[in-house]
């Protein structure tokens, strides 16, 4: 039986009905903006996913707003039809809400989850790809994407990820596959010609998300891709150790990072040069605060709530325990690289 208005708790009711006022105003407006409306729509079909309330029920109750509300203000005949742009918006508006309905429900058994499933597990995706209609590439670009904490207004919407992945569809026509929590995950988008596409993806995916995102990429055929992901999320956690946040990043732009976290004696011997000051977090605070050469002496004192002359002073008792000044190039090099080295080396800091 089908769940009409009346039979809807009274929570979904107010739900339903406060989002499809919003909707009706855009659809029958004079001079509706195609972007706010899909964006409207999204926002609504997403509440609504969430709030149980069935998307017969959303299609139904939408359409008769419309239609009464479009009759009252704008077609005073009674029968007469609505009017042809109404028509349309609804129906893009409708279609629009099925969607980002159903891409919130996110049936992890969906024809392209198990496409995706499939190329991360190494197995041949010929026959979910039909059942999917889609193509499997020549060659996947493989995306490691994290979502931070928070962004500068305060803490990560619920609806993110959904809106990523629409997003993602839209840019892509539907031929990348995708598998995200609201942590982050894992891209598979079919490798384009000019890799700057890529970098413009990530832009628009974090305008979707409303939060800057971070991200690492490499490339690899079908058969190669569950090897390309676990690389794509190395190279990504690295990018987020040191602070490399809010952009596309490549194997190029971590090659000195990614060769010194390499498993090895060197590696050993290099994390070993802050041995003697793993016990000083305050040394090692403040070091990791001056290294990448972005905050001045003046900046990290604040940021530490201390005086300059102690930064100074931590500093030089760096130089005296390690052998090393982080005050000069040579110095400044070496301790980076051991701050490196250390990352991967079985004893991370986390002083930031």
């Amino acid at each position: 039986m089908s769940l009409t208005l009346s039979s809807l708790p009274a929570l979904s009711d107010q739900v339903l009905t406060r989002a499809c006022r919003v909707l009706v105003n855009s659809i029958i407006g004079r001079n509706p903006s195609p972007t706010q409306i899909t964006h409207e729509a999204e926002t609504a079909a997403i509440e609504w996913a969430q709030a149980g309330i069935p998307l017969e029920t959303v299609h139904k109750h939408l359409t008769d707003s419309v239609m009464n509300a479009a009759r009252r203000d704008t077609v005073p005949t009674a029968g007469a039809r609505l009017p042809d742009a109404v028509v349309e918006t609804l129906t893009a508006v409708l279609a629009t809400i099925s969607t980002a309905y159903l891409t919130e429900l996110c049936d992890q058994q969906s024809p392209r989850q198990r496409l995706m499933s499939a190329l991360l597990d190494g197995a041949d995706p010929t026959a979910l790809a039909r059942e999917c209609g889609i193509a499997v590439a020549q060659s996947y670009a493989v995306v490691a994407l994290a979502f931070p904490v928070q962004g500068r207004h305060g803490p990560l919407r619920t609806d993110s990820r959904t809106r990523v992945v629409l997003e993602l569809d839209r840019q892509t026509s539907r031929a990348a596959l995708a598998r995200l929590s609201n942590r982050g995950g894992t891209l598979l988008v079919p490798s384009p010609l000019d890799d700057t596409v890529l970098d413009r993806l990530l832009t628009h995916l974090s305008s979707a998300a409303g939060v800057g995102l971070t991200a690492a990429t490499t490339s690899a055929a079908p058969s190669d891709v569950a090897g390309a992901v676990h690389h794509a999320h190395e190279l990504l956690d690295l990018a987020m150790v040191f602070g490399r946040i809010g952009r596309l990043y490549r194997l190029s732009d971590l090659a000195v990072e990614y060769q010194l976290t390499r498993p090895g004696p060197a590696r050993d011997q290099l994390a070993a040069v802050l041995a003697p000051i793993e016990d000083s977090t305050h040394l090692m605070q403040t070091l990791r605060l001056h290294l990448p050469g972005v905050l001045s002496r003046q900046a990290i004192a604040h940021r530490l709530n201390i005086h300059v002359n102690t930064v100074d002073y931590r500093l030089k008792r760096v130089a005296a325990l390690t052998g090393f000044d982080p005050l000069t190039p040579t110095g400044q090099w070496a301790l980076w690289s051991a701050v490196i080295a250390r990352s991967q080396a079985g004893f991370l800091t986390t002083a930031k």
